[in-house]
């Protein structure tokens, strides 16, 4: 019975070895792959064109004045101090009676050229806090018996404070004062022209020498005195940048 299965053996040995060896064939085919050729350059990043600028000759800019809080003096026919006839004409009849400007540009004018007077206050009983010099001027320019624009008042009491807050701090009696006698002086010369009033020679001569009331109400108030006229028609287009001729 040992012997019959020695065949059986043998092939079965033989089976095992022939696997084996195919085993190890297999193998060696898998590991010895082809090498790979490559027929294309490797890719490679191409950086973005940066855009290039090209210089060109731009003109400069000359720099302009800006305009400043204060206004600039135009020279108009009012600061030729004469009209056509020669006779001294600085202010228009219609412009001492215009009622304005008001308080706040008053006080914008005031401030631009002589900013001392920003701080101005002055303490009145009609008002329940203090003032500012444009409210004062506005209030000191009317009154029950006068209306004079308070644009000449402000004009006519800053030069004659020198363009100085008063050391006593009030403005109101001064401005009033201002106020009045331009008033005044204006209907003197109006009595004059329309009703024959003031026939002695002197004042035949300085009625004769002006066009109109309003000039010669500033021509009186300053003594008669043509420099301190020229230099309050320059005053005035300064503080509001037009001519006292000109109504507003």
């Amino acid at each position: 019975m040992k012997n019959q299965w020695k065949p059986v053996l043998l092939v079965g040995g033989l089976l095992i070895v022939l696997l084996t060896l195919g085993a190890c064939s297999g193998g060696s085919a898998e590991t010895t792959r082809p090498t790979e050729v490559r027929t294309t350059a490797p890719h490679t990043l191409t950086p973005a064109l940066s855009p290039t600028f090209t210089a060109t000759a731009t003109p400069s800019l000359t720099p302009t004045a800006q305009p400043t809080n204060t206004p600039t003096i135009t020279p108009t026919p009012g600061c030729g101090l004469t009209d056509a006839e020669g006779k001294l004409y600085v202010l228009a009849d219609d412009v001492l009676d215009y009622i304005g400007p008001d308080a706040e540009e008053l006080d914008r004018a005031l401030n631009a050229l002589f900013p001392q007077w920003a701080s101005f206050r002055q303490t009145v009983p009609w008002w329940d806090e203090p003032i500012s010099a444009g409210q004062v001027v506005e209030d000191a320019s009317f009154d029950e018996t006068f209306e004079i624009n308070p644009a000449v008042t402000l004009v006519t009491v800053g030069m004659q404070l020198d363009w100085q807050p008063p050391a006593d701090g009030d403005l109101f009696s001064r401005a009033q004062s201002v106020s009045e006698q331009l008033h005044g002086l204006f209907w003197k010369y109006a009595r004059w022209k329309h009703l024959g009033e003031h026939k002695d020679e002197e004042a035949q001569a300085r009625f004769q020498d002006v066009a109109n009331a309003a000039t010669y109400a500033l021509y009186a108030f300053f003594h008669f005195d043509r420099a301190a006229l020229k230099e309050w028609c320059e005053m005035y287009q300064a503080l509001y940048g037009r001519s006292p001729l000109i109504v507003p």
